[in-house]
């Protein structure tokens, strides 16, 4: 069991910058403190459809709000060793590139790379409310402050209705791969088990999943795709919510690990709009593998991609 610094309403009141009135406004179910800390993102989609909208929410900057935020994931941190190997999303010293270099393989393999359609929105706040009393052993009334203060309806701000774990919050992906941890552990060992002739990697970022086996066989990989759809709605068939993103599932074979960076460079960099951020990733991941090429081809294939994006880079820095 892991025990926070933040167990017991005494040492959630030992910080100067918590006041009782915060502390209060948290536990009263009524939610009228929501409009107080937060707004809602003016990129949240908005629908008629409860199954469809996703509402970004924004807690105001500076706010007691903010700082109870950032210290529930500074103490969750310190957990993150404890976390299956398997997972990589805002687990500390681990990054996508790491989460993607297990795949690098010296064989033909296919790589499957999936998106939980709504996964923040599949976390009610009954399951947050048990991961902090049950794994990490907080009193009801902190447990009870600290599921309120991240948890929203699947309407505007100010919307009555059941509350699910909010998304962009400083704390919302690391509570969320706590709360999905049965969820990834089951899968996980489902598949190992099931298709462990093919060797079968298998790493998690949030709510993504990157999975790779060593078979080029499409009558095995259909087989596949069918187990992990199925898979998702068997154990998730009572959430409207959860599902694998029709548009983000898809596999590709990969020949060499040469094919393997040009897949990277596809669907990881090109698609992304906040490319200055990206470029900075997809170097890194470049690099990584320039450094793990054992021949001067390889080194030169690589080299040859990063003289690009380091000019980037530099213009980026100047401009």
């Amino acid at each position: 069991m892991c025990k926070l610094n933040i167990y017991s309403l005494k040492t959630l009141s030992e910080r100067s910058w918590i006041s009782r009135d915060f502390l209060l406004s948290c536990s009263d179910g009524s939610g009228r403190f929501r409009k107080k800390f937060f707004s809602d993102h003016k990129n949240s989609k908005i629908t008629d459809d409860i199954t469809t909208c996703k509402y970004i929410r924004v807690v105001k900057y500076g706010s007691q709000m903010q700082k109870f935020h950032k210290w529930i994931n500074w103490e969750l941190k310190r957990f993150d060793s404890k976390l299956p190997l398997t997972i990589y999303g805002w687990v500390e010293e681990k990054s996508t590139i790491d989460a993607i270099s297990i795949h690098i393989r010296g064989v033909p393999f296919v790589f499957i790379k999936s998106d939980l359609s709504r996964f923040f929105e599949s976390i009610p706040k009954e399951q947050i409310f048990s991961l902090f009393c049950g794994k990490f052993n907080c009193d009801k009334i902190v447990a009870e402050v600290i599921s309120n203060s991240i948890t929203f309806p699947q309407w505007p701000l100010g919307s009555k209705g059941e509350l699910f774990l909010a998304r962009w919050l400083h704390v919302s992906s690391r509570i969320a791969v706590w709360s999905a941890l049965n969820f990834f552990k089951d899968l996980c060992y489902f598949f190992q088990k099931k298709y462990k002739k093919y060797k079968p990697k298998i790493s998690y970022y949030v709510d993504d999943i990157g999975i790779s086996l060593v078979t080029t066989d499409q009558i095995i990989i259909d087989e596949f795709m069918a187990d992990l759809v199925w898979f998702v709605w068997q154990i998730h068939k009572n959430s409207d919510f959860l599902n694998l993103h029709p548009d983000k599932t898809n596999c590709t074979i990969i020949k060499d690990n040469n094919d393997f960076v040009e897949y990277l460079w596809g669907k990881i960099y090109m698609n992304r709009k906040d490319i200055s951020n990206k470029t900075t990733e997809k170097t890194k991941q470049l690099y990584f593998l320039y450094k793990k090429a054992k021949t001067i081809e390889e080194k030169n294939f690589y080299a040859k991609r990063l003289t690009p994006l380091r000019s980037y880079k530099k213009r980026m820095r100047s401009s």
